[in-house]
């Protein structure tokens, strides 16, 4: 199925060292808040709290990187380094790159 205006992700960020319950639960509490403030976070902590991965295959907007500064950001405050990549696909040929992440983040676009 090809979703129109969509971006469609590939890949998941490892989480060092991995978050163990409270802080999973914590990082969701926190971007639930954030969300009645914005669109939805299209990032989620997979549940072993081991690695941040696409909430969806298909996402719209284009917030996705705004969204990955905030959750990386979170995430070093408590501790915690960021490392991987994904890469994203957009409806434009301007939309497509590359998020990589090794103790900072970095988009690099296609």
């Amino acid at each position: 199925m090809i979703v129109i205006d969509s971006t469609r992700f590939e890949g998941r960020f490892t989480i060092a060292p991995p978050l163990e319950a409270a802080k999973r639960y914590k990082l969701r509490g926190y971007l639930r808040r954030a969300e009645a403030r914005r669109d939805r976070c299209p990032w989620r902590v997979a549940d072993d709290g081991a690695s941040i991965v696409p909430r969806d295959t298909y996402t719209f907007g284009s917030g996705y990187d705004i969204w990955l500064v905030i959750v990386e950001r979170w995430l070093v405050s408590q501790g915690h380094v960021l490392s991987g990549f994904v890469r994203f696909y957009g409806a434009e040929a301007w939309d497509q790159g590359i998020f990589t992440a090794d103790g900072r983040l970095i988009l690099t676009r296609l």
